[in-house]
């Protein structure tokens, strides 16, 4: 990387407008990047409590003790502030930290708006669920409670995401130079996030009224947002690893990912029932084929590297793989779908975990000691691989989605049900120890003005963390780490 200006004894870039990053530009940054992790660790937090009601609705002997309503309640917020809140809001946190690297002085003031709706929008969904209001709407991706709180939550939420997406793609339009990989699969999620919204307006437009058929195309495209993301996070877990070869094949294939954020607006307006099926299909390829190559890509960096992998790096491939395998292996309507997602959500949650300890070292020089995060992602990791196991097993015996409806046999270790019991407390354990040691950091604001450096060190490049639980060199930080915990 070329030499660039020192402002203040900081290094800095030419930004887009020409203006040089300021102590003030990093501070920005800083605190646009923590509203965006408080409010995704915040939505994990929510989803794992209402989980509680959705696990009990489909075990034997305890499903009595649940109110049907309460569980469809309590899956579409599960689902809302896992799948949606969490994830998408995650993006949000590389868009900002993307977009300041390519051209730190274009996070203006203004910038704060979208963040700003974000956090209102998950309030009000919030404030819907506890207060019990509206009906249950289980639609896929985008489930909703028929209230117009909850519809307005929605629209402040991805609105304000939407801004800091546009955002980014202007950044990166503007950019001097080729893209390295993780900005070039950050470039093509933000377009097809707006593409997205693009499309859940189009399908109102054209007048639909059902929720669940409005928010159908803007959904599928909803998940290759998470892809092409989950996409940037393997690049920034593995480091330096990757090949100029590896980077050309993710440059090539990355693309593929708009292909159906093209298609699926306009197959909504054409003349006839809605193509729901189409839709899902051009989503299919078009998300599996990019991410596939680029797991393999990832794969095979990782096999060259001659030392332990990133645990949250391993463990996010590992589930990609196996979520991979259970598409492959065909799905009715039973819970095997949702196998398949909660391993494929496993990929990314794990990814964003690992993430999340590296942006809270290097932006407030504090982190979770390594023993602590080891036992979070093997209790994780173990968690979600009994769960994805127990939720196939019950798909097999044909076990329906989305109902109250206790799993057959026994609630015995050995059964369904046992293995779905034993795996989400196992995750809830390690989803508790994530928030519980990066919520009190989170709480504080970033204390080290230093610590985010827009002109060129690597975003998330600290500290590594190894599937053998040892941190392998000390991340260099102004005021040094402090191991919390």
């Amino acid at each position: 990387m070329l030499a660039n200006p020192r402002v203040s004894g900081r290094l800095a870039r030419p930004a887009a407008s020409g203006r040089l990053a300021t102590p003030a530009d990093h501070a920005l940054v800083q605190r646009l990047v923590w509203t965006w992790l408080r409010l995704a660790v915040g939505a994990l937090t929510i989803a794992g409590l209402f989980v509680v009601p959705v696990l009990g609705g489909r075990l034997p002997l305890v499903q009595s003790l649940f109110n049907p309503d309460y569980f469809r309640l309590a899956l579409v917020t599960h689902v809302t502030f896992s799948l949606n809140v969490w994830l998408i809001g995650f993006a949000a946190v590389l868009w900002t930290l993307a977009a300041a690297r390519l051209a730190p002085a274009s996070v203006q003031p203004w910038t704060v708006v979208g963040p700003a709706l974000a956090v209102a929008g998950a309030l009000a969904l919030a404030a819907t669920a506890v207060g019990n209001l509206g009906a249950p709407l289980l639609a896929d991706y985008v489930p909703m409670l028929a209230h117009p709180l909850y519809y307005g939550g929605l629209a402040l939420f991805f609105g304000g995401v939407g801004l800091v997406a546009a955002q980014y793609v202007v950044v990166a339009a503007r950019a001097s130079g080729p893209l390295p990989a993780e900005a070039w699969a950050l470039q093509w999620a933000a377009v097809v996030y707006l593409l997205a919204l693009l499309s859940a307006a189009v399908a109102w437009n054209s007048g639909i009224t059902e929720p669940g058929i409005v928010v159908w195309g803007a959904g599928h495209l909803l998940q290759i947002v998470n892809a092409a993301v989950l996409i940037a996070a393997w690049r920034w877990l593995l480091g330096e690893s990757l090949s100029a070869l590896g980077q050309a094949i993710l440059r090539a294939v990355l693309p593929i990912l708009a292909m159906p954020a093209v298609v699926i607006p306009w197959l909504h307006v054409l003349p006839g029932p809605v193509r729901a099926g189409e839709m899902a299909l051009v989503a299919w390829w078009g998300v599996g084929v990019p991410l596939g190559i680029a797991w393999a890509v990832v794969v095979a960096a990782w096999l060259r590297q001659g030392r332990p992998a990133d645990l949250a790096l391993l463990l996010s491939l590992g589930f990609f793989g196996i979520g991979g395998v259970i598409s492959l292996l065909g799905m009715e309507s039973d819970v095997r779908v949702t196998a398949h997602y909660h391993s494929m959500v496993g990929a990314v949650t794990v990814a964003y975990m690992g993430m999340t300890y590296r942006l809270t070292s290097q932006l407030a020089g504090r982190v979770p000691r390594h023993h602590l995060r080891t036992g979070q992602f093997l209790l994780y990791g173990a968690g979600i691989g009994l769960l994805v196991a127990g939720l196939f097993w019950a798909g097999r015996d044909g076990s329906a989605r989305k109902v109250f409806e206790a799993f057959s046999g026994q609630l015995v270790l050995a059964s369904p049900a046992g293995l779905v019991l034993i795996g989400s407390l196992l995750a809830a354990v390690g989803g508790i120890i994530f928030v519980a040691t990066t919520g009190p950091i989170l709480a504080h604001s970033p204390t080290d003005a230093d610590a985010l450096d827009l002109a060129g060190r690597e975003v998330g490049s600290e500290p590594p963390m190894n599937a053998d639980g040892r941190t392998p060199s000390p991340p260099t930080l102004s005021h040094g780490e402090r191991g919390e915990g």
